[in-house]
């Protein structure tokens, strides 16, 4: 097991060019805005599950990322940095990890993801027709096509 120190880590993320803490949260618009900038990532995809009286006694929120989902190559390294994100929380919570333990992995794992770049694309506005058109064959494809029509 390879032991890094703070300053090891800090050191790796400079070289790398990663800097930590670039973009504070200072309100619910910066969440809602980063979670937005996810549909632009090229290979990842995600689903939003919703769980909301009155089909369901609670009310819960998910963003669901199938690790074996073709053509989503980004969303394998996702799940296992969340499966390991949440051992890590694990452990804090349970007090067997202290908040500094916590610190070194979580710079370990930046600096270990900083070299992993991902493309961000900006969709395409269609024309009404060609929307139209979009809608009707994934309307299609879903329910398929009726006869007559």
């Amino acid at each position: 097991m390879w032991v890094f120190d703070e300053v090891f880590i800090r050191f790796i993320c400079a070289v790398q060019g990663y800097e930590a803490n670039t973009a504070p949260i200072r309100n619910l618009a910066d969440i809602v805005g980063m979670l937005f900038e996810l549909e632009r990532v090229v290979g990842l995809d995600f689903d939003i599950d919703v769980q909301r009286p009155p089909r369901s006694n609670d009310w819960k929120c998910a963003i669901s990322i199938n690790g074996k989902k073709a053509g989503a190559a980004i969303n394998t390294d996702l799940c296992l940095f969340l499966e390991n994100w949440e051992k890590e929380r694990d452990n804090v919570r349970s007090y067997y990890h202290s908040q500094a333990s916590y610190q070194k992995w979580k710079d370990k794992t930046l600096a270990y993801y900083a070299d992993t770049s991902v493309e961000c694309v900006t969709p395409e506005e269609l024309d009404e027709d060609e929307r139209k058109e979009k809608r009707r064959t994934y309307l299609n494809s879903l329910y398929g096509q009726k006869e007559g029509d």
